[in-house]
């Protein structure tokens, strides 16, 4: 009973959606025990890790996902800011010598 009652919070810490596959196989590497992730992977499944054991380490895995859920976001909004601008080159003063010109939209992105 008293470990049901420190493993079913980290259960609530597990079901968050930033968790990956990357972070379910860290969590197996953790508790040294292996599982599949599926439709029928049941809370008496979950219960078998022994979680209670490894309160920290949940803890830190859902911190992890949580934080590169945040980061992969920001690269995601990086990303389509990016894409609908182009760089454009002109010959600088009257010379072969291509130069980066630079409108506002790119500098407002860069801002």
């Amino acid at each position: 009973c008293k470990a049901m009652l420190t493993s079913l919070p980290l259960v609530q810490d597990l079901h968050h959606p930033a968790m990956r596959d990357r972070h379910w196989t860290l969590l197996m590497q953790t508790t040294g025990k292996t599982f599949v992730m599926d439709d029928k992977f049941s809370l008496g499944d979950l219960l078998e890790l022994e979680l209670h054991n490894y309160v920290d380490a949940c803890s830190e895995i859902v911190d992890r996902a949580q934080k590169e859920l945040g980061i992969e976001k920001q690269l995601k909004k990086i990303e389509d800011t990016w894409a609908g601008l182009n760089l454009m080159f002109a010959p600088y003063q009257d010379t072969d010598i291509m130069a980066l010109h630079v409108d506002d939209a790119i500098t407002e992105a860069l801002e």
